[in-house]
């Protein structure tokens, strides 16, 4: 009655597998959601989506450092370009 059998271990292997992708299917609907509501938000105030504010970044051929292109300062080292 209460010892370990294969039909016992594979049920809960499926009840385990049942909850843990019902989770998953739960969160992304979450996720889809949330979207459409920010999308949704975004055009009634106009906004333009969420914009990457990466820079691009050069490496100094004296030291090896990289630095911004748009706001490169010297290192310090004798001949460095910036």
């Amino acid at each position: 009655m209460f010892g370990f059998s294969l039909l016992k271990l594979a049920v809960l292997g499926i009840i385990v597998l049942g909850v843990w992708h019902g989770f998953k299917w739960f969160n992304r609907y979450q996720q889809i959601k949330d979207a459409e509501t920010q999308a949704q938000v975004r055009q009634q105030t106009g906004e333009s989506p969420p914009s990457d504010n990466a820079e691009e970044m050069v490496k100094c051929s004296q030291c090896g450092s990289f630095v911004m292109a748009s706001a490169a300062k010297s290192c310090g080292q004798d001949g460095c370009p910036y």
